[in-house]
């Protein structure tokens, strides 16, 4: 039973090690950047901890029908690094390190997510994912006291809007369902209240940090975990009694925020978050360049629209252009594009199942992390979430949206 626990713990802190290496940087007052020696080291010792105890797991997973296929995707991107290889003759740099990134990133995640599925493991994750969050949540709130000092946006403001976004939703999850496979520090109505202080801060240190797509990933995560509890409700008391009492409470929230030291440095976060909103619609040119990345890639596309430049020559030549889909589509054009769009069609039919799912719905909001992020920010090759999501949603088996698992 120990070392059960300690491979479920090792697993989450997995998949959420660049969010820990983030959270631990604030804490200490450190600047994080990726291409630190540092960072380095320390992912690659997650990802040897992390493999070491998924080689004991895996011939247990395989007796109880591992999805093996899964396999073939490590498989497929090697072969698409080594075509890439052969065309560029001399390795780009980026090409390279995207490759390494994308297997430190990718293969863990899709091993933890294929055995904890089959072998019905996954509900326990939950503990430990909800414990980390946690600790995501206090690094990101270091930061308020740097954005208040400065009044202004602070360095890695991007990562603070999403992190701080993804740890108000576990909190915000945790007040509203009571779970007991918690650990007992977070249960109680004592723990609840502090809970309902760190939504507050964590909402205000996701507007204040000035991250347009963490700003919206914030506001859907409200949504969906909302919809979720009231479908749940009795309407009317839903009505009467819960919206009103939302309303009343952002209405208060609002006043003494605006009569604290957060008013100058709201003000700065959501000029910048809400600034591409203008009277005449959507302003590309104030989304950080990201109107120039895009037409570059569309440039790019329109080059070689069939079959693409190849997944990791695109990084190496040009970078990522910070949208999932054209992203892909830059890579290996629309033939690529297709088969994704069949494999997002599948992700999403068994994400349903999941979302209907009272003991499961804790991996919603971490499928919406990378679901948002990745249109927005980043790439889907380097994000543990993206691949632990589609391993767990192609390892599901379900009937009539019940899943089935075989322990």
């Amino acid at each position: 039973m120990r070392l059960r626990n300690i491979k479920l713990f090792v697993y989450a802190f997995s998949l959420l090690s660049a969010e820990l290496y983030s959270a631990f940087s604030s804490m200490i007052g450190v600047e994080h950047n990726e291409g630190d020696a540092a960072y380095l080291y320390y992912m690659l010792l997650v990802f040897a901890i992390s493999m070491a105890f998924l080689m004991s797991d895996l011939p247990k997973a395989f007796n109880v029908r591992f999805n093996k296929k899964l396999l073939l995707i490590p498989l497929c991107f090697t072969c698409f690094y080594w075509y890439d290889v052969s065309k560029e003759g001399q390795v780009l740099v980026w090409t390279e390190k995207a490759y390494k990134f994308h297997i430190f990133f990718s293969l863990p995640a899709i091993l933890i997510g294929g055995c904890l599925t089959v072998q019905g493991k996954l509900f326990y994750l939950y503990k430990y994912i909800d414990l980390l969050m946690m600790f995501l949540g206090i690094g990101m709130l270091c930061n308020l006291p740097k954005m208040v000092l400065t009044g202004g946006i602070i360095e890695g403001y991007q990562n603070i809007s999403y992190q701080a976004a993804l740890a108000f939703g576990f909190v915000y999850y945790g007040i509203l369902t009571n779970r007991e496979d918690r650990f007992a520090i977070f249960r109680g109505k004592k723990f609840k209240i502090v809970s309902i202080v760190f939504c507050v801060l964590l909402t205000i240190c996701t507007l204040a940090s000035g991250g347009r797509g963490g700003v919206v990933f914030l506001f859907f995560l409200m949504f969906v975990i909302s919809f979720k509890y009231v479908k749940r409700s009795n309407i009317y008391k839903t009505l009467f009694l819960y919206i009103p009492i939302l309303l009343l409470s952002f209405s208060l929230l609002a006043s003494v925020v605006r009569n604290s030291v957060f008013s100058r440095v709201l003000d700065v976060g959501m000029e910048r978050a809400f600034s591409y909103i203008t009277d005449e619609g959507i302003d590309m040119s104030q989304t950080s360049n990201r109107d120039e990345a895009y037409e570059l890639a569309i440039s790019e596309i329109n080059k070689e629209p069939i079959t693409g430049k190849g997944v990791f020559h695109t990084i190496g030549t040009t970078g990522y252009p910070h949208n999932i889909i054209l992203e892909i589509t830059e890579q290996g054009g629309f033939l690529y594009l297709t088969i994704w769009l069949f494999l997002f069609l599948g992700m999403y039919k068994r994400a349903r199942v999941i979302y209907k799912n009272e003991y499961l719905f804790f991996l919603i909001p971490l499928f919406l992390y990378p679901s948002i992020m990745l249109m927005f920010s980043g790439t889907y090759l380097t994000n543990a979430n993206f691949w632990f999501f589609f391993s767990v949603c192609y390892s599901l088996r379900h009937r009539r949206n019940q899943i089935i698992t075989y322990n």
